[in-house]
């Protein structure tokens, strides 16, 4: 059992679910404490099924790479009311996921087929737009209203009440299938990668690499047999034209930004 799989069982079970202090913003508009509290508890208890699926990537190197770059995006970009956690799944599928309360996790897939480090900035600032916007949050009404979500969850994450369990079961099963097969909403996973093109040029990293790896993935879609990300995403290309479409409205086009590929390859490409 790796460094960093152990670090994530701590945190998602063994430390009490607290919400951060939240500032003032367009993220945190008429959302509660109790919200985030639930916002949390329902994440944490999402990410523990995924990990029961997919195993840690035994690349302790990597997984604290990535964790790194996860971090530094979400402290310029990232709500504050919630810790952001990175973590590496060893699966050769081509994905990544943002699951409520900060919860982020890559798969090995997607970083066998970057080539530096501003693509893998890119989709980690895709996945936390989604968790900004609380997408997973507002699809699935996770609310800490009257406390009533909150001790449902409370009751059934420590074996109590059938009808807590229930409750729980439910939403987890709906978050896993939007997750990885119906996808959130095409109009969300574009405003994702715009948000993440804008949070590319604010911290200084080249925002054409992401469209570059977007590209790379439309080709992995006829060419692999690896199971990519299109079955949750909208068409490359479309989203390829609409970022291109939001470069020009923000007067982008010629921004240079760092890809830092040798530190990339030299924490990921080499063991």
């Amino acid at each position: 059992m790796n460094k960093i799989f152990v670090i994530l069982l701590l945190i998602l079970f063994a430390f009490p679910v607290q919400a951060g202090r939240s500032r003032a913003n367009k993220t945190s508009t008429s959302y509660t404490e109790d919200d985030t509290i639930a916002e949390i508890r329902f994440g944490r208890n999402l990410a523990a099924r995924i990990l029961g699926k997919y195993k840690i990537w035994d690349n302790d190197k990597a997984n604290d790479y990535v964790s790194t770059v996860g971090t530094g995006l979400a402290a310029s970009t990232g709500r504050t009311d919630i810790r952001f956690l990175f973590a590496v799944l060893d699966t050769p599928d081509i994905n990544a996921y943002a699951i409520p309360g900060g919860y982020i996790m890559i798969t090995r897939g997607a970083l066998e087929i970057m080539e530096n480090e501003a693509q893998l900035a890119g989709v980690l600032a895709h996945e936390i737009a989604h968790i900004n916007q609380r997408h997973v949050v507002k699809k699935l009404k996770i609310r800490g209203e009257s406390n009533a979500f909150l001790a449902s969850i409370g009751t059934a994450a420590g074996g109590g009440a059938v009808s807590g369990m229930k409750i729980l079961n439910k939403l987890l099963d709906q978050a896993v299938e939007i997750l990885f097969e119906s996808g959130i909403d095409e109009k969300l996973e574009i405003n994702s990668d715009v948000e993440s093109i804008q949070t590319l040029v604010a911290v200084g990293y080249d925002w054409k690499s992401y469209t570059e790896y977007l590209r790379k993935i439309n080709k992995k879609i006829f060419k692999d047999q690896r199971k990519v990300n299109s079955k949750t995403h909208p068409p490359i290309e479309e989203r390829i034209e609409k970022i291109d479409s939001a470069v020009d409205d923000y007067d982008l086009t010629g921004h240079e930004g760092r890809k830092h590929k040798d530190r990339f390859h030299e924490y990921v490409k080499t063991r």
